[in-house]
């Protein structure tokens, strides 16, 4: 990572960052790994700042990544993938007057994604080599009035597409993770929805904050769906998914149109704030509806909301936050899915920016769960079977360079 300011007279500054990913982990079942998934890549990004020109001011820049994905094992359900991905983006403010702007996006997208041929027994015996591509097109506007020096009001206008991912394409086999039968479809399209929000914001004084209401609607969202129980494999000498022990649910990757809603709130009371301590306290809550407009059903595994309090500082380096957040019941379900219980989780963290020599990192320290809580995440595939994890401390390291 690293930048240049000014190289040219149109040009504020370049920036550029690249990552490189080399990741493998096993999936055990009974103690034994089924299937061992490894992923290789890089991703880069170059951002160009544009020298203010009257009104308007923006960042226009690249991105590109490749990446190489496999699953190997008696339980792989998934063939080797080549994934592809090249985006030109820009974010752009223009001054209106002296109290509105407004603030428009875009992102263009060229995506590749390809399987090889897989000796595979599934509900596609070997299937054969395939690639997809896609040129996925995003585009935002908003508006934004300011009401006074302290409050601001902003309405949003958002056109969205995505390209499948390999998984949603290509799975085909039992996925240990989520405990069932996965079926991908190579025919999927691009996700696509339009979406708007309104935002209420106070952005100066002690006491800040934002309550926002949005509405989604996509005409074709990629959902995984229940679909039965997984095939019968024992003429090809592989297990009966469809009935007896090993019986799986079986869940597709299809295209619905879907509306989602909901709203956020945030408020924050500073009571210190200067450079070398910092000192408030946060409420913070948010609420989804998710729903496929076709049936009126729920979609599936949709987190509910939430609703919290932080205390948050900042006191000889050390950055602290000790939150508690209650996760509201799911009762809005999809057909064969199980309702979720509401909980509370208690957390506390602890963080430390540093240098080395001619590096960069931060140290952090998590407390997960301190009340020791059962509880159940609505998003999770196995939440009958696996409860979230109870009680730990995390640490983490991170060095740039």
């Amino acid at each position: 990572a690293g930048a240049v300011n000014a190289p040219a007279a149109a040009l504020k500054s370049v920036s550029y960052k690249l990552g490189v990913s080399d990741y493998a982990h096993s999936e055990f079942d009974g103690g034994v790994a089924g299937s061992t998934f490894a992923n290789q890549g890089w991703d880069g990004r170059v951002d160009f700042e544009l020298t203010k020109i009257g009104s308007l001011e923006g960042v226009v820049g690249l991105q590109s990544g490749r990446f190489d994905f496999s699953v190997v094992g008696d339980e792989a359900f998934l063939p080797t993938t080549r994934n592809a991905n090249d985006a030109l983006f820009g974010s752009f403010v223009q001054s209106l007057s002296a109290d509105s702007r407004l603030r428009y996006g875009f992102r263009v997208e060229s995506a590749k994604v390809s399987a090889d041929a897989w000796t595979h027994e599934g509900l596609v015996s070997n299937p054969g080599a395939a690639s997809a591509t896609f040129t996925p097109a995003s585009l935002a506007i908003a508006w934004v009035k300011d009401l006074n020096a302290q409050w601001a009001t902003t309405f949003s206008l958002t056109r969205t597409e995505r390209a499948p991912n390999f998984q949603e394409l290509y799975a085909d086999g039992p996925h240990v993770a989520t405990d069932v039968y996965e079926v991908g479809n190579r025919d999927l399209g691009k996700e696509q929805g339009f979406g708007l929000e309104l935002e209420l914001a106070k952005v100066r004084g002690a006491v800040s904050g934002s309550f926002s209401v949005y509405y989604n609607r996509f005409s074709s969202f990629i959902a995984l769906q229940r679909n039965g129980s997984g095939p019968d494999l024992s003429g090809f000498g592989g297990p009966d998914f469809s009935s007896g022990v090993d019986e799986l649910a079986r869940y597709d990757f299809v295209s619905v149109p879907a509306d989602f809603f909901g709203s956020e709130v945030k408020v924050n009371y500073q009571f210190i704030d200067t450079p070398v301590s910092k000192f408030g306290l946060e409420w913070f809550g948010d609420f989804v509806r998710a729903s496929n407009t076709d049936t009126s059903e729920a979609l599936p595994r949709i987190s509910p909301g939430r609703i919290g309090a932080a205390l948050h500082g900042l006191e000889s380096g050390w950055t602290w936050r000790l939150d508690a957040t209650y996760h509201l019941a799911q009762n809005h379900t999809a057909p064969d899915e199980t309702r979720t219980a509401g909980f509370t989780m208690v957390g506390a963290s602890l963080t430390r920016p540093f240098t080395f020599d001619k590096l960069s990192g931060q140290f952090t320290l998590r407390a997960i769960n301190l009340l020791d809580q059962e509880a159940r995440s609505a998003s999770s595939f196995i939440k009958d079977a696996l409860p979230m994890p109870g009680r730990g401390i995390e640490a983490g390291l991170r060095l740039n360079f």
